[in-house]
């Protein structure tokens, strides 16, 4: 609505949409006679004169204006606070590679892998910023949680894994010579090899004192493969070599040491001990309830599997150190 105040008092009122048209000369009551916004003479017929107040306009002769709705700037609307949202759970992992071996650190644990794909470094360095058992003089990282020792020995210790394919057998396991299974680290997380139409795709995972190795097969033939999978560890501390190794339940082994333990868990497999040397070789007897105190290897067996072309499994390895 706009309201017109007449010179003799009367108020005019001018509804939206109405029409005004100034017909003759305006004046301005400023007494400079240039139209602008403001306060102006007008002679309304022959009689009145109209006194009009356009704040906004900038009136010009002859013109006819419509009265609009004046246009309000709404309030801005509150910002909405942020709805809370719970951020992805994050491993803390640190990771990198050097010299084809993989490093990965969490708060707690520190696990180095071979170019082959085992635990233990095959140089006797590691990156900057990653903890190693320099308490025992050593610099080369296998596995490690402090306040223990390393428990692979700084990488001298076996561990690694290997396959039945067809009936023979190709083992990656470092410090007992073996290095059949071609293959590199892609990134510090994710091992790549092959062999005899076998792909071989280790995936790794950590979070606070567990490393997970989840390895999957694939057959890349067009027909199908026999094949078997086993993992193999011998667990020791610096100048100890009397690991207590038990086969708690099926996919459960412990492996007791001075101040605490390493528990593997590989569902579905059986576990078999047996003498470093032996450390490449499937074993073949389910052995729960063993339990000896040696400088032995613990072996991980799963089953056989007949993949058809193109088909996979993975089969799952986990080492959690225990402290305390």
């Amino acid at each position: 609505m706009t309201t017109i105040i007449a010179k003799h008092g009367k108020t005019y009122t001018l509804a939206d949409g109405d029409q005004i048209t100034f017909g003759g000369p305006l004046k301005s009551m400023d007494g400079d006679g240039k139209p602008k916004p403001g306060r102006f003479a007008y002679r309304w017929g022959k009689a009145a004169v109209c006194y009009l107040y356009v704040p906004r306009l900038e009136l010009v002769d002859g013109s006819t204006y419509r009265v609009a709705a004046a246009v309000e700037t709404p309030a801005p609307e509150p910002t909405p606070a942020p709805e809370p949202t719970t951020p992805p759970a994050s491993t803390g992992l640190t990771s990198g590679l050097q010299n084809g071996n993989s490093y990965l650190q969490t708060a707690d644990m520190t696990v180095g892998l071979n170019p082959a794909g085992g635990i233990g470094t095959s140089a006797n360095t590691s990156p900057t910023g990653y903890r190693s058992d320099t308490a025992n003089n050593f610099v080369r990282i296998g596995l490690y949680v402090p306040p223990l020792s390393d428990l692979v020995l700084q990488g001298r210790a076996i561990e690694g894994f290997g396959l039945m394919v067809a009936g023979k057998r190709y083992a990656n396991m470092l410090l007992t010579g073996y290095s059949q299974i071609a293959g590199s680290f892609k990134n510090p997380t994710t091992w790549e090899g092959s062999v005899s139409g076998v792909e071989v795709t280790q995936a790794i995972t950590m979070s606070g004192k567990t490393i997970r190795l989840a390895v999957t097969l694939r057959n890349t033939t067009s027909t199908a493969i026999d094949l078997q999978y086993f993992r193999s560890i011998d667990p020791d501390q610096a100048g100890e070599f009397n690991t207590a190794n038990k086969v708690v339940s099926a996919g459960v082994a412990e492996c007791t040491v001075k101040g605490g333990k390493l528990v593997i868990r590989a569902p579905g497999a059986d576990f078999h001990v047996t003498t470093y040397d032996k450390a490449p070789d499937i074993g073949t007897r389910r052995e729960v309830g063993v339990s000896k105190t040696a400088d032995e290897v613990v072996q991980a067996v799963f089953p056989r599997a007949s993949l058809a072309a193109g088909q996979l499994v993975t089969n799952v390895v986990e080492y959690e150190v225990v402290t305390g």
